[in-house]
């Protein structure tokens, strides 16, 4: 039986949810002159993905998590 037959209550629907950037300029020589992370929050648990390489993600528990959380709580005061 091909997968498809096995569907059924099959429903398309598009999930509209503000999303969050951090974004800095460097000032050291030698890295990317802008970097950008999406600050991804669900129900808690938060993970950091980096907009040039999706491929890299940062939880809690990574010590740079805990800079990127103090940078989007510095830049929320801030504001």
């Amino acid at each position: 039986m091909k997968f498809i037959e096995q569907v059924e209550n099959l429903k398309v629907f598009t999930v509209t949810k503000p999303r969050t950037y951090l974004t800095w300029t460097n000032t050291e020589e030698g890295r990317d002159v802008i970097d950008t992370y999406e600050r991804i929050d669900d129900n808690g648990f938060v993970v950091y993905v980096n907009q040039y390489n999706k491929s890299m993600r940062t939880i809690k528990g990574d010590s740079f998590f805990d800079e990127l959380e103090e940078m989007y709580n510095s830049a929320l005061n801030e504001a």
